[in-house]
């Protein structure tokens, strides 16, 4: 045998072997920032004024947005008479447990409150940056700028 094809083989082999070491992948995909990255600049990885997730959600400071989310949710049911919020509960309810586990960290909300979350925070993105935020009266985000 030809030594090029003894190399082939024995990178080859040497591939298979590694492949097979491999730990199983993960069904995570949203992690938390690393702490080295964040002590750089600790205030840019926390949310200022809304959140979106599990992570911070329920922080004091915060609060107001979440009944904003609650108006936009309205807002955006009200433009779809035939849909209610319980369909939109039941559709994510399917998915909450595969949801779930695309988190790297625990998740300290109840199934419950995961799945309204969910919800929330996709009805206040739809609306925020879909259609449903024409309205020239809402001064939510108007003129904010960040550091």
């Amino acid at each position: 045998m030809e030594m090029v094809e003894i190399d082939k083989l024995d990178a080859l082999s040497r591939l298979r072997r590694r492949v097979a070491q491999l730990s199983p992948q993960t069904s995570h995909s949203i992690y938390k920032v690393q702490k080295r990255l964040r002590d750089v600049n600790n205030k840019s990885y926390e949310p200022e004024m809304v959140t979106i997730g599990p992570y911070h959600h329920g922080k004091n400071e915060l609060k107001k947005m979440e009944e904003l989310k609650v108006h936009y949710m309205q807002s955006l049911l009200g433009r779809k008479p035939d849909v209610d919020a319980e369909r939109y509960l039941s559709a994510i309810a399917e998915v909450g447990k595969k949801a779930r586990d695309c988190y790297a960290e625990p998740v300290s909300l109840s199934a419950a409150e995961f799945i309204e979350m969910l919800v929330l925070d996709g009805c206040f993105i739809i609306e925020l940056i879909g259609a449903g935020r024409k309205n020239q009266n809402d001064r939510t985000f108007h003129g904010l700028e960040r550091d």
